[in-house]
């Protein structure tokens, strides 16, 4: 009997807390729907119409909603599935709509396309757009459609994106982003916090996953960045880096200005292919500044030897340059057969125009003591170079303690050396020891 008298004015305050928050809710709705309309229609830093359905607040200062879009007379701009604002709750209650008041916004399945010009000034394309070769991108005197404006104070706001598909063009250069998710906070009008995971990435890159965290100071004509870079799973050949798909895993610091960063970082892949040369273990570092990448302290484990390279890339063009040094290279594992011994010091160096089929890969090597089939010498030597993946050498010259033998027509086909005429000279004629 007691427990019950105690049990029941709970019960009442429970009921009464109950009517309360459910009739604050349906104030809250129907406040939060006129707030928000409000606010799309008076914000001025997306030009054109943004539409929302199904708006849905709760307690906590949320505003959810269906199918957001932006749009303008001849484009849709954004579009997801799914969205959520929130909004600080003193607004809701006075009913006074204000940029400021909002703390977030998060946008779930977001399509976005955005181009850039010289500036870095950006402008939202169509979410069907898509990059051709190519295409070109205005320059900074030219005209340049501008539909996102901060020319005022940015507002201090948390941008949330999940499972989004971006795509990003700046002059010759596309970015395709999926499977993104994405935390932005702007804070003082000025400084943007960022955090950005990538799923999925193509167009001038490809590759598995992307990460890029850290500051950007947004004060006008003096963006400076620091961020974290980290791209996974990248595969060469998209980069124009000839027939080579072993991925590639790139790290790094973005520093300087936003239009001219610069970045300095590691590679590594586990295995590099380039027919008949298989590389391991290789690793090094670069830097990347105005479109130029260099690459130095780059080194490699092949033919149970080491290697060191270095060389010169450019992002846009996609020509590069990479000189390789190798020393006590095993001569049986390069031409995987146990009758050649001995060990070699290798230069070589690989040039590309940029297209795959122009890669040309050339060099010269040196040995001291060894055995070719069982006949001793006292060091072999020659050039090679190869344009479609047959090697070809020339100017071979192997030192024995009987004489001197030449060979001029010695390859490599399908992981095979393939011997050519042989021959000496004696009392200055030249004498055919193997056709």
């Amino acid at each position: 009997m007691k427990m019950s008298k105690f049990i029941k004015p709970i019960l009442l305050v429970l009921a009464i807390m109950i009517v309360i928050c459910s009739g604050a809710l349906y104030w809250a709705h129907g406040h939060a729907a006129i707030l928000l309309n409000k606010q799309l229609a008076k914000q001025k830093i997306l030009k054109g119409n943004i539409t929302i359905k199904n708006v849905y607040p709760d307690l906590k200062g949320n505003i959810y909603f269906d199918d957001i879009q932006w749009s303008d007379e001849d484009h849709v701009h954004l579009k997801a599935a799914k969205g959520r604002i929130k909004v600080k709750l003193w607004n809701i209650a006075t009913f006074r709509p204000d940029i400021n008041a909002i703390d977030e916004i998060e946008l779930i399945e977001p399509v976005l396309n955005f181009q850039f010009d010289d500036n870095m000034r950006i402008s939202a394309l169509s979410v069907d757009h898509k990059a051709t070769e190519g295409e070109h991108i205005p320059e900074e005197s030219e005209e340049f459609e501008v539909n996102i404006d901060f020319s005022n104070k940015y507002p201090d706001v948390k941008l949330i994106l999940n499972k989004g598909s971006i795509g990003a063009f700046y002059k010759q250069r596309d970015f395709l982003f999926k499977d993104v998710h994405l935390e932005a906070a702007i804070k003082n009008g000025r400084y943007l916090g960022l955090n950005l995971n990538v799923g999925e990435f193509g167009g001038d890159i490809v590759g598995k996953t992307m990460n890029l965290s850290g500051k950007v100071d947004l004060l006008k004509n003096q963006e400076n960045v620091s961020l974290s870079l980290g791209m996974y799973g990248v595969v060469p050949e998209s980069m124009g880096l000839g027939n080579i798909k072993n991925p590639l895993d790139i790290s790094g610091t973005v520093s300087g200005q936003l239009k001219s960063p610069v970045i300095k970082g590691t590679i590594e892949m586990k295995q590099l292919d380039i027919p008949p040369m298989v590389f391991h273990k290789v690793s090094g570092e670069y830097h990347y500044e105005s479109g130029i990448v260099s690459l130095y302290d780059v080194v490699a484990k092949i033919w149970d030897g080491d290697v060191k390279a270095s060389g010169l890339y450019h992002f846009d063009h996609n020509n590069y340059r990479i000189d390789i040094h190798g020393e006590k290279l095993m001569i049986s594992s390069a031409t995987k057969n146990v009758m050649y011994k001995g060990r070699c010091n290798l230069d070589m160096y690989i040039l590309s125009s940029g297209k795959s089929k122009e890669t040309i890969y050339a060099g010269s090597f040196q040995t001291g003591r060894g055995s070719v089939m069982f006949l001793p010498f006292k060091s072999l030597s020659g050039e090679f170079s190869s344009k479609t993946g047959e090697t070809d050498f020339h100017n071979v010259v192997l030192d024995t303690d009987l004489g001197t033998l030449y060979m001029d027509d010695m390859e490599i086909h399908k992981n095979r050396v393939v011997l050519g005429e042989i021959y000496t000279y004696e009392n200055g004629e030249k004498k055919i020891i193997r056709k």
